[in-house]
């Protein structure tokens, strides 16, 4: 087959998938997710002074960065804007993904035969060939600890990089895993909404053709709904803002540690929901459902758990479909497609 690897770098997290086994009768899925944080740091650093931490260090342009779930042990600031993909952070997070598949392979990979990656809808179409030439240029990727005899790292090729819009994999993975053919029909028009970090996307097929003239997206992701949150629980504690990272993970356990106070994240949600329902309203403002024929909504994406009541009660005819794990179907896909074309 190849290597493949899948690399969906979002402003949020960014997810890697390199393999797909059989274990006791279910699929598993060999990948990893992680904070887009890329902590740049000083100092003269190797892998035995990292201290153990689940991170690795990448070397770009005469600048050290730490990537991975450990990347800092604070929240972390997540690097964004227009011009994200041609940063060195953007690189770094590649060269990261890529020696974790090593780690978990427990091999040296100087060349991958297909590497997949992905761009938010609006602005596919401009900005895919640049990050296609991104994708195939030589990475330097530091090797794991266990293959480090003096090498801080080694350079990395792609035979092919293939480029999709984000939403695509989810579609391609929930045509995957669906138990009849459906999604494939031409009667069905489906619709994956996505949203993530910064940006709300939504994608359209019609029996899994790409329909990119009704596709689209805008900056409507969970940092809009984390930031309305991060700013009443400064007013109500008087401890300055938290970072949007402690507030998500805040949502996830139930409870936040800020100003050395331990505060119930139940009080929030009224608000969450509040939030949410102006960026649906805003996409509904922007593209109707119903009106285009939508047979089948499929929502996934980190931000998936943020929106999925306000999508429900915006849009009642339909039933929408959350998939499972849906911060990580989107990279899935991707290593699908990245199967699909091995031999196209």
């Amino acid at each position: 087959m190849g290597q493949i690897l899948a690399i969906d770098v979002g402003y949020g997290n960014t997810k890697a998938v390199w393999n797909r086994r059989l274990q006791n009768g279910q699929i598993v899925w060999d990948e990893i997710c992680f904070r887009s944080v890329v902590n740049q740091v000083y100092g003269d650093y190797s892998n035995d002074q990292i201290g153990g931490l689940d991170r690795v260090l990448v070397h770009i342009n005469e600048k050290m960065y730490f990537v991975g779930p450990k990347a800092t042990l604070a929240g972390g600031l997540l690097v964004g804007g227009s011009d994200y993909m041609n940063s060195d952070q953007y690189e770094a997070l590649i060269c990261g993904a890529i020696s974790y598949m090593m780690k978990s392979i427990n091999e040296v990979v100087n060349t991958i035969d297909t590497i997949v990656l992905g761009l938010p809808v609006a602005g596919f179409d401009t900005k895919w060939e640049t990050l296609q030439q991104i994708g195939i240029r030589t990475h330097a990727v530091p090797l794991p600890a266990s293959f480090n005899n003096g090498k801080k790292s080694i350079p990395v090729t792609s035979k092919q990089v293939l480029v999709v819009p984000q939403p695509y994999g989810s579609i391609r993975y929930a045509h995957e895993i669906a138990i009849d053919n459906d999604l494939a029909s031409d009667d069905v028009i489906a619709m994956v909404i996505d949203p993530g970090h910064s940006t709300f996307d939504w994608f359209i097929t019609h029996g899994m053709d790409a329909q990119m003239e009704m596709s689209n997206s805008f900056e409507g992701g969970v940092s809009i709904i984390l930031k309305k949150v991060a700013a009443c629980i400064s007013k109500d504690s008087g401890n300055g803002t938290p970072n949007l990272g402690l507030v998500e993970r805040g949502f996830q356990s139930g409870f936040m540690n800020f100003g050395n106070q331990m505060i119930s994240m139940d009080k929030y949600f009224p608000l969450v929901k509040q939030a949410a329902d102006e960026i649906v309203i805003e996409f509904l403002g922007q593209f109707d459902p119903q009106k285009e024929g939508i047979s089948r909504i499929i929502l996934a994406g980190g931000g998936a758990k943020f929106f999925e009541k306000s999508l429900s009660t915006k849009l009642p005819t339909y039933q929408i479909e959350t998939l499972r794990e849906s911060v990580m179907t989107n990279a899935r896909g991707f290593w699908i497609h990245g199967l699909d074309m091995k031999d196209v």
